[in-house]
């Protein structure tokens, strides 16, 4: 069959369409003639190497598709038959599955907080640059700044102070993720009034993405409320608000 994939990083100049083996359908797998196909941001990220998520070169384009089951593997459940329209989900969140673990990060958290000032050297400069850097792996330099800044992207206040070098504080709303889940409509209304739209009420507010994260050591969890600290009271300080988290940490170092 003819598949449209690509075998190293970057634009569209990589894409090649080439010949490829016919799948064959493994145990617990069915296979899916395509009928249709969308072109997806992920792709895109996939395809410029800056998703978070493991992949395996090279790589065949196609996130969403819709289509027909035409074979079935071993261990198909009779629920799924040969002829059956499909639209499968390929983003799927079994943590067991190849494109729902992020396994691109080899350390532990500990090393990588640890080794994040080297790995992010030069690259707030290469992100100011006007030409686009590339570094040698083949990723966009924003790639380090998007994967490994765990403990840069907390900064909060400097992101903010940025924001407000080029805009009015009445311009911008911030709105916090602990207040979104706890009182859902409540921000969800502010963000309207904020906007300028008529209100409007939405029967439910579904959570997406939520995974289970193990607990931090306890060690390093004091160590990152020391670090933050000193941010954590300057974004209180800028947004005139306080944060349960920031004053958790204080509570707790005291």
């Amino acid at each position: 069959m003819k598949a449209l994939r690509f075998h190293e990083y970057g634009g569209r100049d990589k894409l090649v369409v080439e010949s490829v083996p016919d799948p064959v359908a493994g145990p617990g797998e069915v296979v899916v003639k395509v009928g249709a196909c969308a072109l997806n941001h992920l792709d895109v990220d996939f395809r410029e190497g800056i998703s978070r998520f493991p992949l395996e070169l090279p790589l065949i384009m196609g996130l969403e598709l819709a289509g027909t089951i035409v074979s079935r593997g071993d261990g198909v459940s009779e629920e799924w038959k040969v002829g059956d329209r499909v639209a499968p989900y390929l983003m799927g969140t079994d943590p067991a599955h190849l494109m729902s673990r992020t396994g691109r990060e080899k350390l532990g958290f500990e090393e990588a907080l640890a080794a994040e000032p080297e790995r992010l050297a030069g690259v707030e400069e290469a992100l100011m640059s006007e030409t686009e850097q590339v570094l040698p792996s083949g990723h966009r330099a924003h790639h380090q700044h998007r994967h490994r800044a765990y403990f840069s992207r907390g900064l909060y206040a400097d992101q903010l102070e940025r924001w407000l070098e080029h805009f009015d504080r009445a311009q911008l709303l911030v709105v916090g993720t602990e207040d979104l889940l706890a009182r859902p409509q409540e921000a969800y209304a502010e963000v309207l009034g904020f906007l300028g739209l008529r209100e409007w009420q939405l029967d439910d507010f579904p959570e997406h993405n939520k995974k289970p994260y193990s607990a931090i050591e306890p060690g390093v969890r004091a160590r990152l409320e020391e670090r933050y600290a000193e941010p954590n009271e300057r974004l209180e300080r800028l947004l005139g608000r306080q944060f349960s988290w920031a004053q958790s940490a204080r509570s707790s170092s005291t």
